[in-house]
């Protein structure tokens, strides 16, 4: 629930709220078949970085701003 992690449309949307107890989070998922994507939170923003690959970019939405990652690059996106 801290990263409030959805999936529409195609999209990985986050909209992340930590506690102050909680002042970082990273992780690991799986989405459209991109394996290790990374999920890194902190100071209110939000690092995606996606593997190399041949898939298709990344559509990441934080707070309402979209971006796309290519696979093999990171984009950092500022939560509201």
């Amino acid at each position: 629930c801290y990263t409030g992690l959805n999936t529409h449309g195609g999209v990985l949307d986050l909209d992340p709220l930590l506690p102050p107890e909680v002042p970082e989070l990273a992780f690991e998922l799986r989405f459209r078949g991109h394996w290790g994507i990374r999920l890194h939170l902190l100071d209110g923003r939000v690092r995606v970085t996606v593997p190399p690959s041949h898939l298709a970019p990344l559509q990441v939405r934080v707070g309402g701003r979209t971006a796309t990652v290519e696979p093999g690059t990171s984009c950092t996106l500022q939560a509201p």
